[in-house]
């Protein structure tokens, strides 16, 4: 049977994310850098279950790039929810197993696997600037 992205990190060492139902606000754990970016990307793709066959990884797609975590979480939210692959509603994917991580920085990362289906992850991460010399 195939493991779940969440599965794998856990197995593999990854620290684990904290987990809340979709629209909790959890508070970061760090402060991002004043002149970070927050780039919002999706990622849509088959997941090797043993039986169908497997494509090999999707390519993940960059969205948009924010200023403000705030903006790049409500971003990700409305691409997740409402831009889905499916089509579907957002009361109608929220039907669904959706599964919501938080890193340490308040970066939200969505994702949902309807049975039959491909897996839909749409991801915020921060980017610092890089210091000019």
């Amino acid at each position: 049977m195939a493991r779940t992205k969440s599965e794998a990190r856990k197995s593999d060492g990854q620290g684990a994310a904290r987990r809340g139902p979709s629209g909790v606000k959890a508070k970061p754990e760090k402060a991002a850098p004043k002149d970070a970016s927050f780039v919002v990307s999706s990622l849509q793709e088959w997941q090797p279950d043993g039986w169908h066959s497997y494509q090999g990884p999707g390519t993940r797609e960059t969205d948009s790039v924010h200023k403000t975590l705030k903006a790049a979480n409500k971003r990700a939210r409305e691409l997740f929810f409402k831009e889905n692959p499916w089509g579907l509603g957002a009361d109608e994917i929220e039907n669904e197993d959706v599964e919501e991580e938080v890193d340490e920085f308040g970066c939200v990362t969505l994702t949902v696997c309807p049975p039959d289906s491909e897996m839909w992850e749409v991801q915020v991460e921060m980017v610092a600037s890089k210091k000019k010399k």
